[in-house]
């Protein structure tokens, strides 16, 4: 009987959340429309490029190849681009779906798992993505569902393993931030796995994993074409592309700048400029707010974020040694994602933070819980 009342109460929600969700997209669809300028634009030209010379125009276009694959199928087909849009609310409504089956063990509550749901489809910065032409409403959704899916793994077999490492390719194919996420799954998988093995081994794994994740970072970061990876800290641009001072030659930089060893030959050759503009894209990364948004769009922001950062402490503070290890994926995205802006700059609309809205909301609500499920526990 109680497991007929469950079932019953689960599916009454699930069709809440439907309608809200419904809601909210049709009102930022009839909104907004569908929105093909600006980043969707070269989007567009990559895949009109791709099929008139057979290969896109740079390297660096392999790390938003998602989108521009859909539009090239786009074109080749003569579908409209609604169909396009469709695919990427049809896969944001799954993602919603396969948090909230994730949420309802994660929590132990149907309520709870509801209850942040609902809160991640009213956050619209969030979902407004999904009627535009970017790389941004995939990405958000398969970074839900790769992190649901992985931390829901309690033992790991050749089956788990190949679908965790197809959507992080998948990931790193629609956005290079995808590789964060890579590096936050080897901080966790070497949390789990170090309790286990003796301090020489563990610190042989940390390196090898680190190896693998800065060399793939290094040839990111050097397959950028035409970027100049230390712009930034010439000009002191906080926003990407939005420079605060003339350009300065006189910084100590190298001439392999877009590497590993540039960025950090920087850093040491001009420390007082670095901490001074970390700082500012600390502020500008984790306060939200922008000067060129409306008083509306800045209040929102304030008051649905800025909760989450105090509830996610309270939690660490009432749970201690019994705060869920799923906590260290969540902390080194963010960690891992701050540090990524402190060594580049910040976005104009915050599409930099907006992908760790789930993973923010998650901990945030776990101080509500009342059962705390053994084994799982730091």
């Amino acid at each position: 009987m109680n497991s007929l009342a469950q079932i019953l109460w689960r599916k009454k929600e699930l069709i809440s959340l439907l309608f809200v969700w419904l809601l909210i997209q049709s009102y930022l669809l009839i909104t907004n429309g569908i929105k093909l300028d600006g980043e969707g634009s070269r989007f567009i030209n990559e895949a009109n490029n791709l099929i008139s010379h057979g290969h896109l125009s740079a390297t660096s276009y392999f790390m938003y190849f998602t989108e521009i694959f859909l539009i090239y199928l786009k074109l080749k087909t003569g579908f409209g681009y609604e169909l396009i849009i469709f695919f990427q609310l049809l896969l944001n409504f799954f993602a919603l779906f396969f948090l909230y089956t994730f949420l309802v063990k994660y929590y132990l509550s149907e309520s709870l798992a509801a209850i942040c749901c609902l809160l991640l489809i009213i956050c619209y910065p969030y979902q407004i993505y999904n009627s535009f032409l970017y790389t941004e409403s995939i990405f958000f959704s398969l970074s839900a569902i790769f992190s649901c899916f992985f931390l829901s793994i309690s033992r790991f077999n050749v089956k788990n393993i190949f679908t965790c490492s197809l959507l992080l390719v998948l990931l790193c194919i629609t956005r290079p931030t995808g590789i964060f996420f890579a590096g936050a799954t080897v901080i966790y998988l070497f949390f789990i796995l170090s309790s286990q093995i003796s301090l020489l081994k563990r610190v042989l794994l940390f390196c090898s994993l680190s190896a693998v994740v800065l060399f793939l970072l290094n040839i990111i970061m050097g397959s950028g074409g035409s970027i100049d990876i230390i712009l930034p800290f010439k000009d002191e641009r906080i926003i990407c592309d939005v420079p605060t001072l003339p350009y300065d030659t006189n910084l100590k930089t190298s001439s392999n700048g877009n590497t590993l060893y540039g960025l950090f030959y920087y850093i040491v050759h001009n420390f007082n400029q670095f901490s001074r503009l970390a700082l500012l894209k600390s502020k500008a990364f984790f306060g939200l707010t922008r000067p060129f948004y409306s008083n509306g769009h800045n209040v929102f922001m304030i008051t649905y974020f800025y909760p989450l950062y105090l509830l996610i402490l309270l939690a660490i503070g009432r749970f201690k040694t019994a705060t869920p290890v799923s906590f260290i994926y969540f902390i080194s995205l963010t960690i891992i994602i701050w540090i990524s802006v402190i060594f580049s700059c910040d976005e104009w609309h915050n599409r930099f933070f907006l992908p760790l809205t789930p993973f923010l909301l998650i901990p945030s609500l776990y101080l509500f819980t009342k059962k705390v499920l053994p084994n799982k526990s730091i």
